[in-house]
């Protein structure tokens, strides 16, 4: 046992030079040393992690520092989907935003999260601010990381979706509608006590135009409880294929402006023909020309331009020059992986610094706790004791809470 004790002694001295990672490394560590020590407990030892292996802090990922949301868009969309009401999982996004802003409008809560992004580049954290400064960095850092993992791991279409679960998440009264259950253009609606509309969500590129079924946009409108189609379209901006930015603008279509993305009247009328009777253009044509004063070659020549300018036509579009003006703009979202890293180093320093403190405190305790493991006797003991204490204080040290910061009703 005592060539054990300093087979390790070595080892964790070597590791006590290096930065550590975070909270997995000393886990790794414990596994390590219950494994030299009880291998039938613990199962094959874990060979010791090699210099090489240790990695800088400075190259450590957002998701080992802080670890990684799920994506899920039934837990997200759904106000219902748990046991007992709401999933944690939708709860957390909705907390996570509830340390940015008390706002329940939409649109402030896209711009609380786009300004607190910014703040993050600007302002450098004070570690007495407490946690409550804290948990607005981390709530910004997950958020914007969350989006990122969404256009990054899933292609355009599924994305759309992704982001529908989200923005459902993170506004109040948000739900997704089921794609089975649609009967419109609606992805999603906000219900709340002072909101009851229909949205939907559109991801293109940049400056891009809206598209969409003209069918579709008349149901959702003949649904919806105040008679708006309330878009955000989330213009994305790429650099060699990676995401740099969302820029949101917000755009509403009522029965007023509707009538803009039609050709003319003769084509919304022959559409609502064609939805009212289930038919192709030719049937609804024969529809729109039916209590029309025409002999047989009028009709004939009738249907024949009718058919000419309308075909194909069943798509409305809204261009750049529409929807994208200032009037209309929400917010910009900045969040790239590589500038949220370096945030995240920058921002989360101090935190990294008490993983350090505490890190060094139980390196000692691990050492103090194999050579009384290997001695068994009683001045070793005393001397794990000691630093147990040690490592106990400084624990409580590094992440006590802060009176001042209540957190939500929803994790208290």
């Amino acid at each position: 046992m005592s060539e054990l004790s300093e087979i390790l002694r070595k080892e964790y001295k070597k590791k006590e030079k290096k930065k550590p990672i975070d909270f997995s490394m000393l886990m790794e560590m414990v596994e390590q040393l219950y494994d030299a020590v009880e291998p039938e407990v613990m199962g094959e030892g874990i060979k010791p992690t090699s210099d090489s292996e240790v990695a800088d802090m400075s190259k450590v990922s957002i998701e080992q520092m802080l670890g990684a949301l799920h994506i899920n868009i039934e837990q997200w969309g759904n106000p219902t989907a748990g046991e007992g009401g709401e999933h944690i999982d939708r709860k957390i996004l909705r907390n996570y935003v509830s340390t940015l802003t008390n706002s329940q409008n939409p649109d402030e809560i896209l711009k609380a999260i786009a300004s607190s992004l910014d703040n993050l580049r600007t302002q450098t954290p004070d570690r007495q601010e407490g946690v409550c400064n804290l948990s607005k960095t981390i709530s910004v850092i997950q958020l914007m990381h969350t989006l990122s993992r969404i256009f990054k791991e899933y292609g355009p279409t599924t994305a759309g979706f992704m982001m529908e679960g989200f923005l459902s998440a993170v506004f109040p009264g948000g739900q997704v509608v089921p794609v089975t259950a649609a009967e419109g253009i609606q992805d999603f609606i906000i219900k709340n006590p002072t909101e009851h509309r229909f949205y939907s969500l559109k991801n293109i590129g940049l400056g891009a135009d809206v598209t969409g079924s003209l069918a579709n946009l008349i149901l959702g409108l003949n649904a919806s409880p105040d008679g708006v189609m309330t878009y955000y379209i989330f213009g994305k901006s790429e650099s060699g294929g990676v995401l740099e930015s969302l820029t949101i603008h917000k755009f509403d279509i009522n029965e007023e402006n509707m009538r803009d993305l039609f050709v003319d009247d003769e084509h919304y009328q022959i559409t609502l023909l064609r939805m009212e009777h289930g038919v192709h253009l030719p049937g609804a044509i024969k529809h729109y020309l039916s209590d029309k004063e025409l002999t047989h070659s009028e009709r004939k020549e009738e249907t024949y331009r009718l058919k000419e300018r309308l075909s194909g036509k069943t798509k409305f579009a809204i261009k750049k020059g529409q929807y994208s003006t200032s009037e209309n703009l929400v917010a910009i979202l900045t969040i790239d992986d590589q500038s949220l890293l370096e945030i995240a180093n920058e921002s989360l320093g101090d935190i990294k610094n008490q993983l350090m403190e505490i890190q060094q405190r139980y390196v000692s305790m691990v050492y103090d706790m194999n050579k009384y493991l290997s001695s068994m006797d009683s001045a070793s003991a005393e001397s794990f004791k000691k630093e147990a204490i040690i490592f106990d204080n400084s624990v409580q040290t590094n992440v006590q809470g802060d009176d001042s910061c209540t957190p939500p009703e929803d994790l208290t």
